[in-house]
């Protein structure tokens, strides 16, 4: 619960002003969406060694879109987003493996996009940046166990196509490359509206991602994180 009072109120806090402003007619399209993420989370060790466990991750989001030449505000929180069954196997480490991770992960982000359209080839892309803070514990053998509460800042490119009226197909990456702190993520998606139910569209994902927190994290390296798996998602417009 604490780690919730964390992300809840920037949360909280940016739905209050958005709902304001929103009165005076500067959102046009109010988006949200549920998902369960059905992921695949790998624990690298040293040596290539590699541990793999499977997740059910709880994503919800707020899409406030703007009028035309002012920015969108995406507002996403992650529960369970990055899990190795911590504390569940041993009381030190995954399996009493001490070469692996041991982590309870969870983010919310906050993104704010500009949409660009190229309406003669169908063609749309949203460009922009924001914050993502990640709270939760990390254990390894060689710091022991730390407690998280990591705010980074987040690059955002999200480019799709159009394959009909309420159809389409999309690639997204959300990235930050700081010194200490690392986070790659993207996935293809489509997306299709919900027959004969008004502004309700489903979309399916399949993400890659790759996280670490400082050196003794990198993925690249030796000990770090990756995860893969399909999100399914309700989105409702209003």
């Amino acid at each position: 619960m604490l780690r919730l009072k964390l992300i809840l109120p920037v949360v909280v806090t940016g739905l209050i002003s958005t709902a304001a402003i929103a009165e005076d007619s500067l959102y046009v399209t109010i988006e949200s969406g549920a998902a369960p993420k059905l992921n695949n989370v790998t624990a690298q060790g040293t040596s290539n060694s590699k541990l793999n466990y499977n997740t059910i991750a709880q994503s919800f989001y707020l899409d406030l879109k703007t009028k035309v030449g002012m920015p969108n505000l995406k507002l996403e929180y992650t529960n369970n987003a990055y899990s190795t069954n911590y504390g569940e196997v041993n009381t030190n480490y995954i399996n009493n493996q001490a070469n692996f991770l041991d982590v309870n992960l969870q983010y919310g982000d906050a993104v704010s996009y500009y949409t660009l359209f190229a309406d003669n080839y169908n063609f749309g892309m949203n460009l922009g940046g924001g914050l993502r803070q990640y709270v939760g514990q990390i254990e390894s053998s060689k710091l022991g166990k730390e407690s998280i509460n990591s705010t980074i800042p987040l690059t955002y490119v999200d480019m799709f196509y159009s394959l009909d009226k309420d159809e389409y197909i999309g690639f997204y990456s959300k990235g930050s490359q700081l010194a200490s702190e690392k986070i790659q993520e993207s996935g293809l998606y489509y997306k299709n509206s919900i027959t004969k139910i008004d502004n309700l569209s489903f979309i399916a994902t399949y993400a890659l991602s790759n996280l670490s927190f400082a050196t003794d994290y990198d993925a690249s390296n030796a000990a770090g994180l990756k995860t893969s798996g399909l999100n399914f998602q309700l989105k409702l417009s209003y």
